[in-house]
């Protein structure tokens, strides 16, 4: 009966050092979380992997916030900046980014750019025909336009 119960305390022991040496989520006191680090830089930090955030509906035009920054001010619940993605066709799976930005907290987020899924990109247009499509004004030093030379 001691051998059995020594042993059990052996391999709990075993078993305590291996996933305690080997574990990968850390929670240190300052409150950050670390994912594969001990030293986070930040209130969340991945090191060696990707973040997947799985809170989109497949539906026609249905849009998700992915990132966001909000103001930290009791009185004003907004978001401050988001970045979301967008579904576009929900049957052929075709996904796009939209960026929201805000002027004041009285205003809301506004859409201000979008990347659809075939590539193209609209600034204050949400169905850019083109590969960049502006609506406003725009202010350059210089413009070339080059007719030849281009892939079809």
């Amino acid at each position: 009966m001691k051998r059995m119960y020594l042993f059990s305390l052996c391999f709990f022991l075993a078993c305590f050092l291996c996933v305690k040496s080997y574990a990968q989520n850390i929670f240190p006191a300052t409150g950050s979380v670390g994912i594969g680090t001990a030293t986070p830089l930040a209130k969340v930090e991945i090191d060696g992997g990707n973040l997947l955030v799985k809170n989109l509906l497949n539906a026609n035009d249905s849009s998700a916030v992915m990132v966001a920054q909000a103001i930290q001010n009791a009185g004003h619940a907004t978001f401050g900046t988001s970045i979301r993605s967008i579904t576009e066709n929900a049957g052929a799976n075709i996904y796009g980014m939209q960026f929201f930005t805000q002027a004041s907290y009285l205003t809301g987020q506004t859409e201000k750019l979008r990347i659809l899924g075939n590539g193209n990109v609209g600034i204050g247009i949400t169905t850019p025909a083109t590969k960049l499509a502006v609506n406003g004004t725009i202010t350059t030093k210089e413009v070339v336009v080059q007719t030849s030379g281009w892939p079809d």
